[in-house]
């Protein structure tokens, strides 16, 4: 399991690292970049195939165009804008992506729901949902 977070949101990273422990609870280290994300990984091992990632979706396309081939996971989880463009990964990853009405993924102050980083609602309602994390993730986001 990875958590990629772009560079340019890397001062979100320690409030990241707790939305995680809070959630798998495992704490999750920063590693060597990836093209332009940092990648978080949970210290021990976690038995799920899953890589979330999130930015904006030209920052996401890139990074699935170049490594795609390369990601281990199964399951691909974007917090991203846009996100029909990724249809064409559904072929070789189960694909999940914000529901949304429109096609952006909107992000507002976590503060006042004791995050200190700018959260979405797909990643609000992961946090929040009840159950395994297949049943947060169904809650919380669409399977392409």
């Amino acid at each position: 399991m990875r958590y990629l977070v772009h560079h340019t949101q890397a001062s979100e990273i320690p409030g990241r690292i707790e939305y995680l422990y809070d959630i798998f609870h495992v704490y999750f280290l920063p590693r060597n970049m990836e093209g332009s994300y940092i990648p978080l990984v949970p210290i021990g091992h976690l038995e799920l195939s899953v890589l979330f990632i999130t930015g904006h979706s030209d920052c996401v396309m890139q990074y699935l165009e170049q490594y795609i081939e390369q990601i281990p996971e199964r399951i691909v989880i974007a917090t991203t804008c846009f996100a029909r463009h990724l249809e064409k990964y559904k072929q070789t990853k189960q694909i999940y992506v914000p529901k949304s009405h429109d096609e952006y993924c909107y992000v507002f102050d976590g503060i006042p729901y004791g995050f200190s980083f700018e959260i979405s609602y797909p990643e609000l309602d992961f946090y929040n949902a009840s159950g395994d994390f297949i049943s947060k993730l169904q809650s919380s986001y669409h399977k392409l």
